[in-house]
């Protein structure tokens, strides 16, 4: 997976933009693992010059095995406790 994200790639997901070494630690480690995939939208290419940039939108059904997971302070969601 990891030899077709740029070094500098990023994934922006609901929960925000992780880094790609990041994210491929998650995927290495199989703490998170993906059983399905689906477009939702059809992808757009775009060239500017010799760049080219692929966008797309797709679901994902990802399974994470969270970390021991408390109660940071009162009023809060629960985070992670790393």
């Amino acid at each position: 997976m990891g030899g077709f994200m740029a070094d500098e790639g990023v994934i922006v997901s609901a929960s925000g933009v992780s880094a790609r070494d990041q994210f491929l630690s998650l995927v290495e480690s199989g703490e998170l693992t993906h059983s399905a995939m689906t477009n939702v939208s059809r992808p757009r290419i775009r060239v500017y010059g010799d760049t080219a940039v692929l966008t797309g939108q797709v679901t994902s059904t990802a399974h994470y095995k969270w970390p021991t997971l408390r109660r940071l302070r009162a009023g809060t969601a629960a985070g992670c406790a790393c």
